[in-house]
């Protein structure tokens, strides 16, 4: 698992600089846009798991009652999020692994991970985790690539191709479902996003 992350660490690094201005920024919002509809408007706290740059973080600044908080494994993906909001006091960014979260247990209200799941070294330990944070009946999001279908599949495997992210875990719609299941999380719901992405949410009991 230590490797692993050492490698995810060592890409996203080399990422990092041109993160906000790539092809993939477009991706990234347009897909965070039907993640964002899972959020409401009330007075709450979370926490965006993998935040990279801050692009998820910055589209939720129009929710005015959110707090909100990012950890991600990358020294440059987190530097420049920390940089990007500086002077904003609604808007928290630490330096960690999803594998043990520097926050206490029983805290946020939404936990979400969008499109970087699949870097998890181990998905059991990183539900885990994001669980664990999660206050009772606080709700667990993820977004990412998905494996059903014949296209999905072609597609992902090009894309992790052509940006050489080497060892991924990507799931069908059944195993996602099970990994929540798995966890403790009821009132499953899923949705398919752009033919390739499968948004999963889950409550904590």
């Amino acid at each position: 698992m230590k490797q692993l992350e050492k490698k995810s660490i060592e890409e996203f690094n080399k990422w990092a600089k041109g993160y906000d201005s790539s092809r993939g920024k477009f991706f990234f919002v347009r897909a965070n846009m039907s993640l964002k509809k899972y959020i409401g408007n009330e007075k709450a706290s979370l926490l965006d798991v993998g935040c990279g740059t801050g692009i998820l973080l910055e589209q939720l600044l129009t929710k005015k009652n959110l707090k909100l908080y990012g950890i991600d494994i990358s020294p440059k993906m987190a530097r420049i999020a920390q940089e990007k909001f500086r002077g904003l006091s609604k808007v928290k960014i630490k330096l960690g692994s999803v594998s043990h979260l520097l926050y206490k247990s029983n805290i946020f209200n939404y936990v979400v991970c969008s499109n970087s799941f699949h870097h998890h070294p181990d998905s059991h330990k990183s539900l885990h985790e994001m669980v664990r944070v999660l206050k009772r009946n606080g709700k667990l999001i993820i977004l990412d690539g998905y494996l059903d279908g014949s296209f999905s599949s072609l597609f992902w495997k090009i894309e992790n191709t052509l940006n050489k992210e080497g060892k991924v875990f990507r799931y069908t719609r059944d195993e996602m479902k099970k990994l929540f299941e798995e966890a403790g999380l009821k009132n499953i719901k899923q949705t398919v996003d752009q033919h390739i992405n499968l948004i999963t949410v889950g409550i904590k009991s």
